[in-house]
């Protein structure tokens, strides 16, 4: 797990002064949940270099992203569906219920309509899927920032199909 040293953007997020709902900071302050060490590393290192996100944190597991979530208060999570210990779906749920203006954005490899839907359900503002560009997945959790949901790539094609043709789950 990379936790940020405590700075100002720490110490604020420390005493409740995160950004207003609907307005996009400079910098996002993010943090990257995935199991997989290269994916996890790899992503947090090109969101550092490219200048418009902060990683905050990372975290290998579910259990570890709800107790890092709650430390260190980023604004975004990148959160994997599938990981050790407890999944990301449940950890958005668990997140969200302490910390309901967060914003989790589900970056996954999963585009079935039981995993969508059920992200969707439990809290996560946008779905993207991990052949998305480093551009779109940035400009998601911009997105996100200000607000509105994100569903890239074939995830918005699967939740068009389950509103317009309803499955029984």
């Amino acid at each position: 797990m990379m936790t940020a040293p405590r700075g100002a953007a720490g110490a604020n997020a420390m005493f409740g002064h995160r950004p207003a709902p609907g307005s996009v900071p400079a910098r996002i302050r993010v943090m990257v949940a995935d199991d997989h060490t290269l994916f996890r590393e790899g992503l947090a290192r090109l969101l550092m270099d490219d200048g418009r996100m902060e990683v905050v944190a990372t975290a290998s597991n579910g259990q570890e992203a709800v107790r890092v979530a709650l430390e260190v208060l980023p604004d975004v999570i990148f959160m994997d569906l599938k990981m050790p210990r407890m999944e990301g779906v449940e950890a958005t749920q668990q997140i969200l219920t302490r910390l309901p203006d967060l914003r989790v954005l589900i970056l996954t490899t999963f585009d079935a309509d039981t995993y969508v839907l059920q992200a969707m359900r439990a809290g996560a503002r946008g779905y993207v899927l991990k052949d998305a560009t480093l551009d779109t997945i940035i400009r998601s959790a911009q997105t996100v920032m200000a607000g509105d949901r994100v569903m890239g790539g074939r995830a918005g094609e699967v939740m068009l199909d389950l509103l317009t043709h309803p499955k029984p789950f």
